[in-house]
């Protein structure tokens, strides 16, 4: 009986540093990430979704939903893509969004995978979102800088090939006459 409590106290040890381990992990990546059950209501999040809604304590999200932190027209398609998810039991990976806060458009790529209970009954979703604005932001002015430099070089070559011209037109009569 008493090898039974040692093994049974070294069990809830290990489970409790996996735990603990897993928190880690979760707190220091650098995405957030969260996970709803089937009616969409937190059920956790890391850090650094807990920083995205300026909350400190993951007890402040638990049992919320994406219209608690969201425009409601935001909140309704994140509320369809879980809905959709946990519809298909398919996961649905790597997919770009755009949102409104502060006024200001914002870009995330999320992915959305169905978890299931020991019945293979889907119970809700884990999510992550990684704010991609910055790069959006990015490669649009690089696309307008490239757009800029080929309207450029085109204008240069016009105005060059028009100078030859301009140029030869004279001096052929000048050549022609010398000759």
């Amino acid at each position: 009986h008493i090898s039974l409590a040692i093994q049974k106290k070294k069990s809830e040890e290990e489970l409790s540093l996996s735990k603990e381990i897993l928190r880690k992990v979760l707190d220091n990546i650098p995405i957030k990430v969260f996970w709803k059950d089937k009616e969409s209501k937190f059920l956790g999040c890391n850090a650094v979704f807990l920083n995205a809604v300026s909350l400190d304590s993951e007890k402040e999200v638990i049992g919320k939903t994406d219209f608690d932190f969201n425009e409601r027209k935001d909140a309704e398609n994140y509320r369809a893509s879980d809905v959709l998810t946990m519809q298909s039991g398919e996961p649905k990976l790597n997919y770009q969004e755009s949102f409104i806060i502060n006024g200001k458009e914002r870009w995330i790529t999320t992915s959305k995978m169905p978890f299931f209970n020991t019945n293979g009954e889907v119970i809700g979703i884990v999510g992550t979102s990684d704010d991609i604005t910055e790069r959006i932001e990015n490669e649009i002015k690089l696309k307008k800088a490239t757009e800029e430099a080929i309207a450029a070089n085109l204008s240069k070559s016009t105005f060059l090939s028009n100078m030859s011209h301009e140029i030869r037109t004279p001096m052929n009569a000048i050549l022609g006459y010398s000759q």
